[in-house]
């Protein structure tokens, strides 16, 4: 059996025997009221794509599951009616937001390309923290799922019925309050900043939610301790000071804040620019726009895209996440993965100092317990 072949087998069992396709289905047809209506797109091991499936109930999708094996699978829109060759009309649909660690590539130096660690995951952790808090607070929602893509970024999906109704104009208003990014700007070096274009409510609890991660941003990404990276961010300070940043030897932002203590917008922009939010906004805006199922493997990491509580989320061990194999061999009766792998808040495998270090990868159940708390309290 080639690598192929025995991918293809491993991907059957686990849409068989471990895919959560009971509250998965649930969740999509809010409990069978649109299972006529919600879209389902396959993508086939050769590319190609099978739009507009609807299921009549969770035997039906597992059946087809089994049956294409699909590498990923996506969710789309509640249509008026879901026909091959028609125009299909999109009329609902969760409100999504995609944060991908590609926007982040110009302040992120730990990794580049796909790769991803625990530094630079505090990026994607100041992003759900700030997101989170805002579409709660300020908008009222109270179901958002945040789902790990796979990858490298986050997928944040509000669930509640009113951000199910929002039209696209709704949808894109939201958007470009939310994205301080959407009109960039560059300095003569070519760096991109932001903007605060005044005191808002927004920036001032952004600002609130961020600064105590960006010490330690400012430290795992030793920001101070490389010329070039100090000096971008030095010329992020307004004129008038940066000259006593720059003729401090052991600068740091205890000092930065104490210098810029009457300038509260200046110490926005430099948080912001490393740290605020950077969305995608064509995933966000448009109720038809495909996006990456909960619990799918990704095709080019063999990760599983699991949800995560949102608690858990800072504390969170991006190289445990569990795998199609991990998923396999905890299910062949490996109870000491499910015993000894969850996501503790003093987890000592978090706490190692050696990056080197084989870590256990996280249980699955446990990832399938959440979810199936969410979609309960969702759908009552």
């Amino acid at each position: 059996m080639d690598i192929e072949d025995s991918t293809l087998k491993q991907r059957k069992e686990y849409y068989d025997k471990s895919f959560p396709v009971e509250t998965f289905y649930k969740w999509i047809t809010r409990n069978k009221k649109y299972s006529d209506t919600r879209e389902l797109s396959f993508t086939m091991s050769d590319e190609s794509y099978i739009r507009y499936q609807h299921f009549k109930s969770n035997e039906e999708l597992k059946r087809k599951l089994k049956e294409k094996v699909p590498i990923k699978f996506d969710i789309g829109a509640v249509f008026d009616k879901l026909l091959i060759g028609v125009t299909n009309t999109p009329l609902l649909r969760e409100f999504i937001i995609d944060i991908d660690m590609d926007e982040y590539n110009d302040v992120r130096y730990c990794c580049q390309g796909t790769n991803i660690c625990k530094k630079c995951w505090t990026l994607l952790v100041a992003a759900v923290q700030v997101l989170n808090y805002i579409l709660h607070e300020q908008f009222g929602f109270n179901h958002i799922l945040n789902v790990f893509s796979g990858r490298r970024g986050i997928h944040i999906w509000v669930c509640d019925d009113i951000a199910m109704e929002m039209t696209d104009t709704l949808r894109m208003n939201i958007v470009q309050y939310l994205n301080l990014f959407e009109a960039k700007h560059t300095n003569s070096q070519n760096e991109s900043y932001i903007v605060i274009p005044g005191r808002h409510s927004l920036f001032d609890d952004s600002y609130q939610i961020l600064e105590p991660l960006f010490n330690k941003y400012l430290q795992d990404e030793q920001i101070f301790e490389c010329s070039e990276r100090r000096s971008r961010f030095i010329r992020l300070i307004p004129t008038s000071k940066q000259s006593q940043c720059d003729e401090k030897e052991d600068l740091t932002w205890d000092y930065v804040k104490k210098i810029l203590s009457d300038d509260p917008k200046a110490l926005q922009r430099i948080v912001f620019t490393y740290l605020y939010p950077r969305l995608d906004i064509n995933v966000s805006m448009k109720r038809n726009h495909l996006l990456k199922a909960p619990f799918c493997i990704h095709p080019a990491t063999g990760n599983v895209c699991v949800p995560i509580p949102f608690n858990k989320i800072i504390d969170f061990d991006v190289t445990r996440v569990p795998t199609l194999i991990s998923v396999q061999e905890e299910r062949e009766n490996k109870t000491e993965i499910i015993q000894n792998n969850r996501m503790e808040e003093e987890d000592s495998y978090n706490n190692s100092d050696n990056e080197n270090d084989q870590k256990p990868k996280y249980s699955y159940k446990e990832f399938v317990q959440f979810f199936d708390s969410f979609v309960n309290d969702l759908i009552q």
